[in-house]
């Protein structure tokens, strides 16, 4: 498939290998874990902005690590050693210190979990993720500062104190954890021993030959993904007081904007963002966090579009994420051919399920049906839960008139609750050209309950008038009628067929003269 793929869309590239289904990992060596496939999906769902997506398959990745099978049993005994063996105790210690990769697994993904928690902004639940971390793992620094960071977030700052100075033992030699105690010690008002962490990692930076210029900033940013925003904002603050950092610095900014978008603060995030450009125009990252801080406002897809347009021109490496939601917009626009350029290129940096989706429905709108079927095809493989695909390889099969095919595609699709009502809208006419009533009449109840719509209504509507139901379908009608308020050809449409079906179906003359 690969192969065929790359033939057909970047013939001097090599194919990528494919990660596995999601509910078939692939095993034995060189397979791809069913634990990395699902965040390789989780962080996909998370940067196109599908949260719920995304947390559902953090859950599955928490279960599915739980009972991960520890590779040193499934991996061939090496032949024995020629040097002393370690001492029953010895290895007692190290088994006690040194988790096995199984629970290495877990405790990874309770950690993604709880940062996908704390950027989404349900913090109680994310402190419950890095707990169960700590508690599989007592002296992992990562876990210890996660969880110290979730409770300095939630206020819990004594709390928060105890679990960062463990993370500080784990790694006494790390100036992030030093610089992280002084910005907590702020907080809690105890300015000897904020000064006294402070000259410390003062000290260590000038031993290493370097200075804790912009070191508060870098801590910051590198706190963004836990999103800890009371520290986070500690240490911007200490930036400017230790360093005199200029707070319309340009990545002082930026950091803020990212730090906006993950409070659901999108038009704060976008002044910051449009603050940081005109420190530096050309600079990538501020151009993508504008596109992000516009989309999420929902009001500007032009704006939007123009961000994620200059960003791709700055960017020494076109970014996956501004890929993937410009080919969105794109789509959403009618734009087919620049989306199918912007998802192909997705698809040869970084192919994934939704890149192959987005080229997929691109061709399909451009009646590239070959082309479309290779992709949609390629994206189903990649992620076989992702409704979209399905439905989208459902239009395609219902307008060659490979109706079992279609079947079976909308089938899936609505097992999984696609929740695009347009799209099913779509299909639910292709299967009505082709007589299919009944199933035009599941697509268009479906959608209705989804998203009250005039075309689902006369999708409806017309399937009804077929099946004799009259009544039900000049109702249907109506509906439609009334959500077209204003534009003048629709209304009339509307009229014309209420007239008919109750004029010549119905014989109720007084009430189609109501629709002259």
């Amino acid at each position: 498939m690969h192969v065929a793929l790359n033939g057909l869309f970047f013939p001097p590239a090599a194919a990528p290998d494919a990660p596995s289904l999601p509910d078939a990992p692939s095993g034995g060596e060189g397979g791809i874990s069913a634990e990395a496939v699902l965040k390789s999906l989780a962080d996909e769902m998370e940067i196109t902005f599908r949260l719920p997506a995304a947390a559902r398959l953090h859950q599955e990745r928490v279960v599915t690590a739980r009972y991960e099978p520890d590779p040193a049993l499934t991996q061939p005994r090496p032949s024995p050693s020629p040097s002393p063996s370690p001492s029953p105790l010895r290895w007692l210690l190290l088994a006690h210190l040194l988790p096995s990769p199984s629970a290495r697994y877990e405790l990874a993904s309770w950690l993604d979990y709880s940062t996908f928690l704390m950027r989404s902004g349900d913090a109680p639940k994310a402190e419950e993720c890095t707990r169960e971390a700590v508690a599989l793992n007592g002296i992992d620094a990562a876990a210890l500062t996660a969880h110290g960071c979730v409770l300095a977030a939630r206020g819990d700052l004594e709390g928060a104190e105890v679990f960062l100075k463990g993370a500080l033992d784990a790694a006494p030699s790390s100036l992030d954890a030093w610089l992280l105690m002084a910005a907590l010690y702020e907080l809690m008002g105890r300015k000897r021993d904020a000064k006294t962490a402070h000259k410390h990692c003062v000290s260590m930076a000038q031993e290493a030959g370097s200075s804790v210029d912009k070191a508060y900033l870098a801590l910051a940013e590198s706190l963004l993904p836990l999103n800890p925003r009371s520290l986070i904002e500690q240490a911007l603050q200490l930036e400017a007081e230790k360093n005199g950092t200029d707070p319309e610095d340009g990545r002082v900014l930026l950091c803020r904007a990212q730090l906006l978008l993950q409070a659901q603060q999108p038009a704060e995030a976008a002044a910051a963002a449009r603050a940081a450009l005109a420190a530096a125009p050309t600079s990538a990252l501020a151009h993508q966090r504008l596109g992000h801080a516009l989309l999420l406002q929902g009001d500007d897809q032009a704006g939007a579009i123009a961000a994620y347009e200059a960003a791709l021109k700055h960017a020494p490496q076109p970014p996956t994420q501004v890929l993937l939601l410009l080919g969105r917009l794109q789509l959403d626009k009618g734009e087919w051919t620049r989306a199918k350029e912007v998802f192909l290129q997705a698809c040869r940096l970084a192919p994934s399920c939704s890149s192959w989706l987005g080229a997929g429905a691109a061709c399909l709108r451009l009646k590239h049906r070959a082309e479309a079927e290779e992709c949609l095809s390629e994206a189903n493989v990649l992620n076989n839960r992702e409704p979209a695909a399905w439905g989208q390889l459902a239009l395609l099969c219902v307008q060659q008139e490979r109706l079992a095919e279609a079947e079976q595609a909308l089938h899936h699709a609505l097992k999984l609750e696609l929740p695009d009502a347009a799209l099913l809208t779509e299909v639910g006419g292709e299967f009505a050209n082709l007589s299919a009533w009944a199933i035009a009449e599941t697509c268009a109840r479906r959608s209705l309950v989804m998203h009250p719509a005039a075309p689902a209504h006369q999708l409806l509507g017309d399937v009804l008038v077929e099946q004799r139901s009259y009544d039900e379908a000049a109702a249907q009608y109506a509906n439609a009628l009334a959500l077209v308020e204003g534009d003048v050809a629709l209304s009339n449409m509307y009229k014309a067929l209420l007239r008919k079906v109750l004029g010549e179906y119905l014989g109720k003359p007084q009430e189609a003269a109501r629709y002259a």
